[in-house]
């Protein structure tokens, strides 16, 4: 089988106390990787979600939240074996981390705080 080990980062003008309650979603995280099954690993507060993967990939994934300025920056991991068919797994995972911070932006007017 194939193994993945995709990292990827984007920055939310976002407090890190809601970006971390916000990815601890279990129906988001099926939004955001279909075909994946995630078990909490180690709940790390403010500081994101480590999970185990299983289903289309079987490994880890994390959510690392890391504070800058007024905001954080999203370091996000998936790592494993693929299984099924090929997906464009680093494209899945920009889209997950794009997800949240949309979500998190939503409404916000550029240039504020």
């Amino acid at each position: 089988m194939p193994f993945i080990d995709i990292s990827d980062e984007v920055f939310a003008v976002a407090a890190p106390a809601a970006i971390a309650d916000h990815i601890k979603d279990a129906g988001r995280l099926r939004d955001w990787f279909p075909g994946v099954t995630f078990a909490a690993l180690e709940d790390r507060g403010e500081q994101g979600m480590r999970w185990t993967a299983t289903g289309a990939v079987n490994g880890t994934a994390e959510i690392w939240v890391e504070p800058v300025m007024d905001g954080a920056v999203l370091h996000t991991f998936l790592r494993g074996e693929v299984k099924g068919s090929a997906k464009p797994w680093p494209l899945i995972v920009k889209k997950a981390a794009f997800a949240i911070k949309d979500a998190l932006e939503a409404g916000r007017v550029v240039g504020s705080a």
